[in-house]
């Protein structure tokens, strides 16, 4: 705990928070940076005196919160190492939580929890129910943020704690740390409350402009680390968003469709017109016979069976594909331009991600997807949807590119290798193959996306009545109950305690 002229009251609840733990084997470690109020030097004294666990330097001059962790640092002697503003506070069962999840685990070394805000009269509110590792979104924020807990011979290791990041310098960890963990591990309960008062990062996220550009730094250094070819931009809210280029030349793509519109059809087939210099072609599985229509070249229509299900069409039509991207396009969307096209191959072309989604509107400029949220009774939920385009979302999340189970095959993009490897859309799953395709993915250890910065309009609202009878229905959500069973009881993009009410996330109400 680094601390630096706290008011008082804040500081006796912060320490007094960590006595108070129903798990009694843990060592404060207090880092005084030269505080110039005397009640300071008094309170922590009194502490150490009366309570052995609790440790304490006092530097002789400011070096601020970098140098004053650095030197509680220098105390410890745990084999987990967390971390505790000096005017915020931890639930009392915080350590009993920590140990259980080392205690399930032996090879994890990087650990975090929920938290929310506590206001100067001891209210909580505004919780921050996280996913699971969710490797895309700490790029956008520093979502792990409290409370972090890191093994300690790995937090050695780490260059923590850098003066050039200071303001940020929790994110700039929790990325370092991340890069050489060998397991990263979620607790889904608030076990951090943070102080909102005055001048805190926790009463305005952008109230710290100095902490803002030590963030874009320091995961642009983790990028560079990374050796990825991309940027991190500042957006307007705080967060990032992370501009990515090819590392050689663009990728052959395939833009694949199943439609027996002409109207949609000939929609589609004018993109290709606008990609002068790349190697694009549209891929379309139809029903219909069009001997009329003249075909532009890298137009290639693909007859299939009337009674073929939306999926079997698809993995067709992908096998005739040429691209080394895949991406799949609902006919009711509109047809995609050059920079949207560009945004989902930069990401789908990583060698470690899967499926990339879009975000998907509704003609009168609605949210329709945002990616899923898995569900076991409806095997599919919908976050946001029904929302404006502009609506922030829990912690800004409806704005910020993430790691989720499952996108829409509405708006696709997968290398075509990996379709192929992966088996291709699955007809058991019925109208949720694009679920099931992605949960392969997830299983095969890759990472599906979600970015907002891929924005289409669909012709049409998208609804989940394709499938061709209740029947059908009730085969495909027993397929996925008895296959992904796990997954749709607890989804590692989502949280035990929240739920989806009318698109919107919303606290789970647990009653006892």
């Amino acid at each position: 705990m680094p601390v630096c002229d706290p008011d008082r009251p804040w500081l006796e609840k912060a320490i007094e928070s960590v006595r108070q733990q129903t798990y009694s084997h843990w060592q404060l470690c207090i880092a005084d940076d030269a505080s110039t109020q005397p009640y300071v030097r008094q309170l922590i004294e009194s502490a150490a005196a009366s309570d052995e666990r609790i440790d304490v330097v006092f530097r002789e001059s400011r070096g601020h919160i970098c140098a004053a962790t650095r030197s509680a640092l220098s105390l410890s002697n745990g084999e987990f190492i967390t971390f505790l503003d000096h005017d915020d506070e931890i639930s009392p069962y915080a350590l009993a939580r920590i140990a259980v999840g080392i205690d399930r685990d032996h090879e994890v070394d990087l650990l975090y929890s929920d938290e929310d805000i506590i206001g100067s009269d001891g209210k909580r509110y505004d919780p921050y129910f996280k996913p699971d590792w969710n490797p895309e979104l700490l790029r956008s924020q520093n979502y792990l943020c409290h409370l972090s807990i890191y093994r300690a011979n790995l937090l050695r290791e780490l260059d923590a704690f850098r003066p050039e990041v200071q303001g940020s310098q929790d994110w700039d960890l929790a990325l370092r740390a991340s890069e050489n963990a060998r397991c990263i591990r979620h607790i889904p309960h608030v076990l951090y409350h943070w102080r909102s008062i005055s001048g805190s990062t926790a009463h305005a996220d952008n109230v710290k402009v100095y902490a803002l550009d030590a963030g874009r730094r320091a995961v642009q250094e983790h990028l560079v680390r990374r050796g990825e070819k991309a940027e991190a931009t500042l957006l307007e809210f705080g967060h990032l968003r992370i501009r990515r280029s090819l590392p050689g030349e663009m990728p052959g793509v395939s833009i694949v469709i199943a439609s027996d519109s002409e109207s949609d059809i000939f929609r589609h087939m004018k993109v290709l017109q606008k990609f002068n210099g790349y190697s694009l072609e549209l891929v379309v599985a139809t029903t219909e016979h069009f001997d009329e229509m003249d075909f532009p070249d890298g137009c290639i229509v693909f007859p299939v069976d009337s009674e073929e299900a939306q999926s079997s069409r698809l993995n067709r039509a992908a096998a005739a594909a040429s691209g080394d991207i895949l991406c799949f396009m609902d006919e009711r969307c509109e047809a995609i331009d050059a920079v949207q096209l560009e945004s989902l191959v930069f990401e789908a072309i990583r060698t470690e991600v899967g499926a990339v989604g879009a975000r998907l509107l509704s003609p009168g400029g609605c949210i329709q997807h945002a990616g899923y949220f898995l569900d076991f009774e409806m095997i599919v939920l919908h976050p946001y949807r029904g929302a404006p385009a502009n609506f922030a979302g829990l912690r800004n999340r409806a704005l910020l590119q993430q790691n989720v189970s499952a996108v829409s095959a509405s708006c696709l993009a997968v290398k075509k290798d990996l379709f192929e490897q992966i088996g291709g859309f699955n007809a058991a799953s019925g109208v949720f193959h694009d679920v099931d395709f992605c949960l392969r993915l997830l299983e095969a250890g890759l990472y599906n996306i979600w970015t907002p910065y891929v924005s289409l309009t669909m012709r049409d609202s998208l609804n989940d009545d394709t499938v061709e009878s209740c029947q059908d229905e009730a085969d495909a959500m027993q397929y996925m109950k008895t296959r992904w069973r796990d997954q749709l009881v607890r989804d590692p993009a989502g949280n035990p305690n929240i739920m989806i009410d009318h698109g919107l996330p919303v606290p789970v109400v647990k009653r006892t």
